[in-house]
């Protein structure tokens, strides 16, 4: 049985090296990681801050609202670029005045954020604030940002763990990023996000 499964085996790994090299192909944007560890997947080197267009973002945030956030419109997800932006949305730094209303660790070593409405509790979005010590994050140029995000975060309400039901306001800053809808908590209509988040005040 065993020596059966040799032949597979190596056609297996032949095939996801042939599949690599066609992305790398596909997008010869992608830096060579240089740090970190693995950590994501989806999209993950524009989550990471450390794509192809991450230069093109204008990182001066404009005011917006939860309910602004909501009415972003969302392409469809066949042009959602792996290492790019969708224009003019994903190039838009956003500051936005609103409530944490839970937090969790995700797998992939996110601050997972619920963000709320001040005046709608049900109106919500989500906030990422990526582990610096990720591979892509680690070599983003807003890579001190999101780490001093991070620690003031840890300072404010302890390490994040299993989801927490919270009601704490909060002003956030971070990069605007569609992700795909997959039954995220607090996942907005549009799936809109702040990812990475580079900021976080706490009033």
């Amino acid at each position: 049985m065993r020596m059966s499964m040799v032949p597979a085996c190596v056609f297996a790994l032949t095939l996801c090296a042939a599949q690599g090299e066609a992305q790398l192909q596909k997008f010869p944007s992608f830096p060579a990681k240089t740090c970190g560890v693995q950590c994501g997947s989806e999209r993950w080197i524009v989550k990471a801050l450390a794509d192809g267009d991450a230069g093109k973002v204008d990182l001066t945030p404009q005011t917006a609202t939860v309910a602004d956030m909501l009415k972003l419109v969302r392409p469809p997800s066949s042009q959602l670029p792996i290492d790019g932006r969708f224009e003019p949305v994903e190039l838009k730094t956003f500051k936005v005045v609103a409530t944490l209303a839970g937090f969790k660790l995700e797998d992939d070593h996110d601050f997972h954020l619920v963000i709320a409405d001040p005046a709608n509790s049900k109106s919500t979005f989500i906030a990422e604030i990526p582990d610096p010590g990720c591979s892509r994050v680690c070599q983003s140029k807003q890579v001190a940002q999101i780490k001093a995000a991070r620690d003031k975060f840890v300072a404010k309400l302890g390490q994040p763990g299993a989801f927490k039901t919270v009601k704490v306001p909060v002003t956030i800053t971070g990069v605007a990023f569609f992700d795909f809808r997959h039954g995220q908590t607090g996942v907005a209509p549009n799936a809109i996000e702040l990812h990475p988040v580079v900021d976080i005040e706490f009033q």
